[in-house]
C-alpha cells in the first residue's frame, strides 16, 4: 500500500524530470482522478531544499560530461526542468507581491535564491 502523499503531481515538470518513479499510474493521472488525488494530498509543490539538491546533482553530472560527448537526453531534460521551475517560483513570488498577498520576499526565499545562484 501507498499513501497519496507519497506520489508527485505529473503536471509539474520538475516531478516528471526528477520523480518519475513516484508519479501515479497513467490511468490515474488525468481528468477526475488527478483532481481527486490532489484533494487527497498529491505532492504538487517543489520544495526549495529538494530543488537545490537536484540542481547540485545535475550540475555535478553536467561537469562530468566530456567535451567530446553529448549530454544525455535525461540531463538536458533535468536542466530545462530546473530552469523552468525556478522561473515559476520567481513568477509566483512576484505575483504575490503585485497582488498584495505578501509585502516583500521572505528571508527564506532570498536565501534560497542566493544558494541557487552559486
Amino acid at each position: 500500500r501507498f499513501l497519496v502523499s507519497e506520489f508527485y503531481d505529473p503536471d509539474v515538470q520538475f516531478h516528471i524530470a526528477f520523480n518519475k518513479t513516484k508519479l501515479p499510474p497513467p490511468e490515474w493521472s488525468t481528468g477526475e482522478w488527478i483532481q481527486f488525488l490532489r484533494q487527497l494530498g498529491l505532492q504538487r509543490d517543489v520544495d526549495n531544499n529538494a530543488w537545490l539538491s537536484k540542481a547540485k546533482k545535475t550540475a555535478d553530472d553536467a561537469a562530468n560530461v566530456s567535451n567530446f560527448d553529448k549530454p544525455s537526453k535525461e540531463l538536458i531534460e533535468q536542466s530545462e526542468s530546473l530552469i523552468s521551475s525556478l522561473k515559476d517560483m520567481i513568477y509566483y513570488k512576484q505575483k504575490q507581491i503585485t497582488e498584495g498577498t505578501i509585502e516583500h520576499l521572505d528571508i527564506n526565499f532570498v536565501s534560497f535564491l542566493t544558494k541557487a545562484s552559486k
